[in-house]
């Protein structure tokens, strides 16, 4: 990689001071807010669209298309929009679309993985141009933390109301957001250009020659370091919570015994990766919530590397070494990944870290698309992926239980913390949930990763937030 660095000496090519060209490594899956769910969908719907509320610095659930709301018993929360609210194409934005929004969500026939966060709303009522109630079933603690779903005039997920525009998506090429006019807050910049660059190498290289401005967590972690030495390059770095993880299908015979992955879990030396493999640009992490969380629990049990133990685990769960040290596997598993080199790589390590105690790992890469649809689908033994954006406590994260975890307590457990409303009973239960999913061992995580930001010297006003969202690149500005 460092080859990379050093041989580098193409022409800068200098980009419009009022546009930003960010690389990304995928291309999004959608930009229909109601569907996205992959990272970067779910980033460049935060641009194009707003919601009721939206999260702001500490990841809390504040106010934006809303002006106030109130609580009225027992079930039934009155929201009251801003003034003059319009969409990019200038038509007004109503209680009225946000009840359609909300309400194709909740229909089936969308498929929304966001379902199930609304399906708790027993009606809506629009009471007003600007004026709408949402009753409840059943009390729903993280209501107004699902509210931040982006809103659409009815069944047109091409218009929004956020501070850029769509002008141009071509998928695995680009996609190039224009400033909406209609905005309260004008962002700073006329254009933002998101180039989609799968290739490592080739996207560290466009961002030295000039020809991309920002690159925001996705450099290979072992470049930061001489990068931040170039010239027309700054660096930051602060912590996340996005959290990777490996993702177990407790369906498959082996990985149904939780021996079994406690043994996987324990064979990995995860500081060692962490050192080596990411730079030192990660922290361990022993659950889903990083420390930062309000909700977070550190008495979770952890699994720290000891492949004596994971092999007598083996042995435990009926699975003998055939033959001691030497090649034969006591059994094999299949590992899905995605078709980048360091995806690749880090599974090629995990698969010798798991060699080591005599479990055989077959790697497979797809590209992403593929990969993903896989995985919603639960067509894997054992993946690898980085949860983003992980706000809400209710574990399993939305949509993550792909692995067909089950738990009657948990069950119980997640569906009280749904309903209590006092923040530190909520606090109380979310802890009892992060020690059984700690103990049970459904999914393995790995390290909440550092937030990078690689940008050339004159774009100025880059502020990192913790869940590294495209959101700050509003106040983004070049000298």
């Amino acid at each position: 990689m460092l080859v990379v660095i050093s041989a580098c000496s193409g022409k800068s090519e200098a980009i419009r001071r009022d546009t930003l060209v960010v690389g990304l490594e995928a291309a999004p899956l959608t930009l229909d807010p109601r569907l996205a769910i992959d990272a970067y969908s779910t980033k460049l719907c935060r641009l194009l669209h707003r919601g009721l509320f939206r999260l702001n610095s500490r990841l809390e659930p504040i106010p934006d298309l809303v002006e106030s709301y109130e609580f009225k018993a027992p079930l039934t929360y009155h929201f009251t929009l801003k003034k003059a609210l319009t969409f990019q194409d200038g038509s007004p934005l109503t209680a009225a679309d946000v009840k359609a929004t909300l309400e194709s969500v909740v229909d089936p026939a969308l498929a929304s993985p966001y379902r199930s966060a609304l399906e708790k709303i027993a009606s809506i009522e629009v009471t007003g141009d600007d004026q709408l109630d949402i009753t409840l079933k059943e009390p729903l603690a993280s209501l107004l933390a699902n509210l931040t779903l982006g809103i659409i005039p009815e069944n047109n997920p091409k218009i929004g109301a956020g501070p850029y525009q769509l002008q141009e998506f071509k998928p695995n090429d680009r996609v190039v957001l224009v400033r909406n006019p209609h905005y309260s807050t004008a962002a700073r910049l006329d254009t933002l250009i998101f180039r989609i660059i799968p290739d490592d190498n080739l996207r560290v290289l466009e961002l030295m020659n000039g020809k991309i401005d920002l690159l925001l967590n996705n450099v290979p972690p072992l470049l930061v370091e001489p990068l931040s030495h170039r010239a027309n390059l700054q660096v930051q770095t602060t912590q996340g919570i996005n959290v990777n993880y490996l993702g177990l299908n407790l369906q498959e015979e082996h990985l149904q015994k939780l021996v079994v992955r406690q043994a996987l879990a324990l064979a990995l030396n995860i500081p060692e990766l962490i050192q080596y493999r990411m730079a030192g640009l990660a922290h361990t992490a022993k659950g889903w919530l990083a420390p930062m969380h309000w909700a977070y629990e550190p008495e979770v049990k952890g699994y720290a590397y000891d492949p004596n133990e994971a092999r007598r685990l083996l042995d435990q769960a009926g699975y003998p070494d055939p033959d001691g040290a030497g090649p034969l596997p006591r059994f094999t598993l299949t590992f899905k990944t995605s078709t980048k080199k360091d995806r690749i790589g880090l599974a090629r390590l995990y698969a010798r870290y798991w060699k080591d105690v005599g479990v055989e790992v077959k790697i497979l890469p797809f590209e992403w698309a593929t990969l993903f649809h896989d995985i919603q689908l639960g067509k894997f033994q054992i993946f690898s992926l980085t949860w983003v954006g992980l706000t809400e406590p209710d574990l399993p994260p939305l949509g993550a239980n792909r692995g067909h975890y089950a738990n009657p307590v948990m069950d119980q457990l997640t569906a009280e913390g749904r309903r209590e409303m006092d923040t530190g009973k909520r606090k109380e239960i979310y802890s009892y949930v992060q020690k059984i999913m700690g103990d049970d061992l459904p999914s393995i995580p790995l390290w909440y990763e550092d937030n990078v930001a690689v940008q050339q010297k004159n774009v100025k006003g880059l502020q990192l937030r913790p869940d590294g969202s495209f959101e700050a690149l509003t106040e983004v500005y070049k000298e």
